[in-house]
């Protein structure tokens, strides 16, 4: 029997239409069932379009990962686009590490600003929505939702490329743990600011009453 759960974290609880983020996790469940819970390659990412045509309407769908099985966005009311990732090698558990890690480190991440050729850049997270499973007798995957950065790559900026790498040593001190991959990372300019955002998972050895909180976390997704 197919299960899907959810759990929008207090800043957007009141903005999310529960019908409209059922509906779009229905989305989601499907091609997990139709790729047979196998990431996908740009390959199928074709296909699907293909297959589903104008029903994609103006959202995205973006190839899996070393962890995640795809990444799915639409644009949701009032509060613009959301991406949703299933993941097939993460435990629930690393997804809430990620969200409290984005809410109690947050500030250490933005004393890391650096300067490169006279501009000025500013580390920065993608704000959580918040959690999904979905699950049947079969399988069990756990679900992040984001807002969707609309940046591009650093991969072409190795001067970037190479600093991050540093600043991520200096990063590591504070107790964040973030991946230099660069496909990791994108940068945008927001309101004149360049901003960096690491949009993979984070996590932290400095969080307190991390067990607690991933205890009460799961049980308010079952309710």
């Amino acid at each position: 029997m197919l299960k899907i759960s959810s759990l929008i974290f207090p800043d957007y609880k009141d903005q999310i239409d529960r019908d409209f983020l059922r509906n779009k996790l229905n989305l989601v469940q499907n091609i997990i069932f139709s790729s047979k819970g196998k990431n996908l390659s740009d390959k199928d990412i074709q296909q699907i379009k293909l297959k589903l045509g104008p029903k994609m309407g103006d959202s995205n769908l973006y190839k899996g990962g070393s962890s995640v099985l795809f990444g799915w966005s639409f644009e949701f009311p009032i509060i613009g686009r959301v991406i949703i990732k299933p993941y097939y090698k993460r435990e629930l558990s690393h997804l809430i590490i990620h969200y409290l890690t984005s809410l109690d480190c947050i500030k250490d991440i933005k004393e890391f600003a650096f300067t490169l050729g006279g501009v000025r850049y500013e580390l920065a997270i993608p704000e959580v929505i918040g959690l999904a499973r979905i699950e049947n007798l079969s399988y069990n995957y756990p679900v992040l939702l984001t807002r969707e950065i609309l940046g591009k790559s650093i991969l072409t900026y190795t001067p970037i490329i190479t600093k991050i790498s540093s600043v991520i040593r200096d990063v590591a001190r504070k107790g964040i743990i973030c991946d230099p991959y660069p496909a990791n990372w994108k940068i945008r300019s927001e309101n004149r600011i360049w901003k960096i955002y690491y949009v993979d998972l984070l996590s932290s050895n400095a969080l307190s009453d991390i067990h607690s909180r991933i205890a009460q976390l799961i049980e308010e997704l079952g309710e």
